[in-house]
């Protein structure tokens, strides 16, 4: 039998491979990971691409609460403050596959390559002055291209002891223990 050099390699590894269901860091919630606000260490899985993965990251993330947007009908500086007073953190250790660090690296630099071409835009303006229209909204969209595909998990809720986070891999949370709400 030949193999074909240009064919994507094969591999055995099923998502969710390791035992995760005896977690005492993490819950699912429904689509939403549940996990302890200080110390939570998800499982040796990816939490995007729910495969085994070595690599881990710790990474804090924040929330508060929604009625604080309202302050930005004030002025940007009393929602910087509010949503600075009434933020809640947590920490959490999780793995993630070389694939999706590779994902994630890729929407970064779109997104960077997209703010440089905003601020050439702008340059352009001698030539055409829509060139500055043209170049914010590249420059815009550049900025939400690297936030958006950079995030890994983000909080939806928060309480003191537990948050609960978006953005985990379907797979990961249906072998994840159920909440119980304790």
């Amino acid at each position: 039998m030949t193999t074909n050099p240009f064919e994507t390699p094969r591999t055995d590894l099923s998502p969710v491979a390791h035992d995760v269901s005896s977690s005492d860091n993490a819950w699912s919630d429904g689509p939403l990971l549940v996990i302890r606000r200080v110390g939570a260490r998800l499982p040796d899985v990816c939490i995007k691409t729910g495969r085994p993965a070595g690599a881990r990251m710790t990474r804090e993330v924040s929330w508060y609460p929604q009625w604080v947007y309202a302050m930005l009908l004030l002025n940007a500086l009393i929602f910087l403050i509010v949503a600075m007073v009434t933020r809640k953190r947590a920490s959490v250790e999780f793995a993630l596959s070389e694939d999706a660090r590779e994902r994630r690296k890729k929407h970064i630099l779109i997104g960077v390559a997209l703010m440089i071409l905003g601020v050439a835009g702008f340059f352009g303006a001698g030539i055409h002055p829509a060139f500055i229209l043209v170049g914010l909204v590249v420059l815009l969209t550049g900025i939400f291209w690297a936030l958006i595909g950079a995030r890994l998990l983000w909080a939806t809720k928060m309480n003191d002891t537990h948050a609960w986070l978006k953005g985990a891999n379907p797979e990961l949370l249906a072998a994840l223990p159920p909440w119980r709400g304790f």
